[in-house]
């Protein structure tokens, strides 16, 4: 899922960072990403130049406490359906990124306000739910938490 967000951003030309603890992951996701970006090449549908800014817009970090994850606006989760998961990362999070960022769980079925209930800052945190294939389904679903805030929700509803 975690490449499929990063294109739909990667397409708007809005920088993103792919984040997992395995270098080899990262390198067979973005091997992934450019393969995709390659078939829309020879179908006509993007030209190389695109393929290429497309790509330079995806960065990647093998830890949560990259400076690249500190200091973004969003952070989108992609793990498992894993509460356990999804909470030991939301802590984590919350000791790393900067004051005000938005903290958002691509989970389908868990509960946002027990995943919100990991942090600090449960205003800033919520449920975005990107369709799969993420990169091709243009839709968003977004999840309210009983402490999302206005700004968190008008946020996300922009994006």
């Amino acid at each position: 899922m975690g490449g499929g967000i990063a294109m739909c951003f990667a397409n708007k030309g809005i920088p993103v960072t792919l984040v997992d603890l395995s270098a080899d992951a990262l390198a067979t996701r973005l091997k992934g990403i450019r393969s995709l970006y390659e078939a829309n090449v020879k179908k006509g549908k993007l030209s190389e130049a695109k393929l290429e800014q497309r790509m330079g817009c995806i960065s990647t970090a093998t830890a949560i406490s990259d400076s690249k994850v500190a200091s973004a606006d969003i952070v989108i989760e992609a793990v498992f359906e894993r509460m356990d998961l999804k909470k030991k990362i939301f802590a984590e999070l919350d000791g790393v990124v900067k004051p005000g960022a938005l903290l958002c769980s691509n989970t389908s079925t868990l509960d946002i306000d027990q995943i919100a209930a990991a942090t600090s800052r449960p205003q800033d945190v919520c449920g975005t739910h990107f369709f799969s294939p993420a990169n091709v389904m243009p839709l968003l679903e977004n999840v309210r938490g009983k402490a999302s805030s206005g700004e968190t929700l008008a946020t996300v509803m922009a994006m």
